[in-house]
């Protein structure tokens, strides 16, 4: 099961044209200083294991402070859009494709040096796309101002099961047949509905394909099953989706999760999933200009509805990054619909919550950071074109977007 700025209207890149990290390793802010103090100073760590043979993706620093080190890695994980979490042995890291790694520190001293051996080892998710992320880390660590020039990393959240596959293989020669939609779709209900988690999993992973515009001729149609109902009006994709979305939102959910729990782990990773397809099947809908029935939608608006779930998990963005950036994709595609949805969440203080959200990303999630920016920008911008009952909101929302915005 499976980042810098890029443009928000590319959902899901593909290997050949995914997103290339370029910038180089510059100073560290003081947020970044802060998170380096997850380890001490040189002759506190640990030597080099005797008994157990360190990981491959290892590499030796010629640096006797580890924490410059430290602070050049937190700067890499913040380019990458990764999570850390820490103590004082090792930092753990998740990507945004679910790929979970630890970076060990140990000392590595000779009678004439002291060096840093910065070890990255693999816990779970994609073997490839790991190496790819090990191989920025390691540079990073040796503070290589051009270690991403070559490197690619992925925009939206997959499935290592799907990442291989061609954007065509949705794709049908006769596209204008019903049939072969509807028998796509039933595939994808089938797997959901069953009591098997890995069924499940990979029907949501299907689902988050299918309703990628870019790679899926029948997103449209997907799409429309994952907002109202499919062609046939079943409505179980959509429960399906709206279920994990609410399941694990930050109103109901537990507020710590037990991330080494295998069984809530796999919840959490189709509950960020969940959020990945419902924001392609939001900018999918945007574009084909179907989203009007959620304007009248209690399920989308009411008090408890999925927009209050949206909010909810970008205003906790410090705790969730993965989910705060996929709630601020469908938050995008959502203040880009219409005026009147808009205007609701003006009324429920969007414009503060991304503004605060942004702020987080900037230190932790650069892909978090570029989606509210995004998001903000969507607000002043739809000043010039918005109905009379709109303009009170969009100038509070100007108001807020004239703080300073990086």
């Amino acid at each position: 099961m499976n980042s810098m700025i890029v443009s928000r209207r590319s959902p899901m890149p593909t290997q050949d044209n995914a997103i290339k990290v370029l910038s180089p390793i510059k100073s560290v802010g003081a947020s970044n200083q802060q998170h380096a103090r997850w380890i001490g100073g040189y002759d506190l760590l640990p030597e080099v294991p005797m008994m157990c043979p360190t990981e491959r993706t290892n590499t030796l620093v010629d640096c006797s402070d580890p924490h410059i080190i430290a602070e050049r890695i937190f700067h890499c994980l913040q380019k990458l859009s990764i999570t850390a979490t820490f103590n004082d042995a090792s930092l753990r890291a998740e990507t945004i494709d679910h790929t979970l790694f630890y970076i060990r520190m140990y000392k590595c001293s000779t009678q004439n040096n002291r060096q840093i051996m910065v070890e990255v080892q693999r816990s779970s998710g994609e073997s490839f796309n790991y190496m790819k992320y090990a191989k920025v880390i390691l540079s990073s660590a040796n503070g290589e101002d051009d270690f991403a020039k070559d490197t690619e990393v992925k925009k939206r959240s997959s499935s290592a099961s799907l990442s291989y596959i061609p954007g065509s293989i949705t794709c049908h020669q006769d596209t204008s047949s019903s049939c072969k939609n509807e028998a796509t779709l039933e595939y994808v209900k089938e797997l959901i509905q069953k009591d098997r988690v890995d069924a499940r999993q990979l029907g949501l992973n299907s689902l988050l394909l299918l309703t990628d515009s870019e790679r899926s001729l029948v997103s449209e149609t997907a799409a429309k099953a994952v907002l109202s109902e499919d062609e046939s009006g079943d409505t179980t994709i959509k429960d399906f989706i709206y279920k994990l979305i609410d399941s694990l939102s930050p109103n109901k959910a537990s507020s710590a999760r037990q991330v080494d729990n295998f069984e809530q782990r796999e919840q959490e990773i189709m509950h960020n999933t969940a959020l990945a397809v419902l924001g392609n099947a939001l900018e999918s809908a945007l574009e084909h200009s179907n989203m009007s029935q959620l304007i009248e939608s209690k399920e989308w608006l009411g008090s408890s509805g999925i927009v209050d779930a949206l909010l909810s998990e970008l205003s906790l963005a410090q705790c969730h990054l993965h989910d705060a950036y996929q709630a601020a994709r469908c938050i995008s595609a959502l203040l880009e619909s219409s005026c009147e949805i808009r205007q609701v969440l003006l009324n429920r203080n969007v414009a503060v919550i991304l503004k605060d959200a942004q702020a987080i990303g900037l230190s932790k999630h650069s892909l978090l950071a570029a989606e509210c920016k995004e998001a903000l920008t969507t607000l002043i911008s739809g000043q010039e074109n918005v109905e009379p009952s709109c303009d009170q909101s969009c100038d509070v929302a100007y108001s807020l977007f004239s703080w300073p915005c990086y």
